[in-house]
């Protein structure tokens, strides 16, 4: 039995292997009724604006992070599956929100166009960190090149006509109570 009533996690996609493992071992360190809650993005990105280039520098980014992780053995992609994967595991009361942030304040809504403006800053601020070991190490990338490709992506992500979106998946589930 575990000592936890709440496990949370956030942002942990560019460095986790083996989702299973790891929510299997949150499971294990829950007391009965504890909950897991997590906040993870999935990649590729993508734009709600058809006329947005495939090319676009925010969409490329998003692919080759995409890609670069998986040569990593990460699936950047795993947060979709997690309700289903946390149900196999055992827990229970599973609730799982696949709620698209934008990027950049373009929405009409107001809390989305704040979310929008926070989550293009935190894009803006983070992505040389985010970006540099995957395109150097798993895609082969020179550090110039990378340099230069970051540069437009963050310029590109302020673009409100293009519509960006970050995937975003926020989950949560109880283990059971001990009968």
């Amino acid at each position: 039995m575990g000592p936890f009533d709440l496990i949370h996690s956030r942002m942990l996609v560019m460095g986790m292997r083996d989702w299973r493992s790891y929510f299997q071992k949150c499971y294990d360190h829950l007391k009965p009724g504890g909950w897991v809650e997590a906040h993870e993005v999935w990649f590729p990105t993508r734009s709600e604006n058809p006329s947005t280039p495939a090319d676009a520098p925010y969409l490329r980014w998003g692919n080759l992070v995409y890609e670069g992780l998986a040569r990593g053995g990460v699936d950047s992609g795993a947060a979709k599956g997690f309700g289903r994967l946390l149900e196999d595991l055992g827990f229970e009361d599973v609730v799982e929100d696949k709620t698209p942030w934008a990027v950049a304040p373009w929405p009409e809504d107001a809390k989305a166009r704040k979310i929008g403006e926070l989550e293009a800053a935190n894009l803006h601020n983070g992505m040389e960190g985010m970006t540099v070991g995957i395109l150097t190490k798993q895609l082969g990338w020179a550090r110039e090149d990378v340099d230069k490709f970051v540069a437009e992506v963050k310029d590109d992500i302020y673009d409100v006509e293009k519509k960006y979106i970050m995937n975003i998946s926020i989950c949560f589930a109880r283990k059971p109570f001990e009968k």
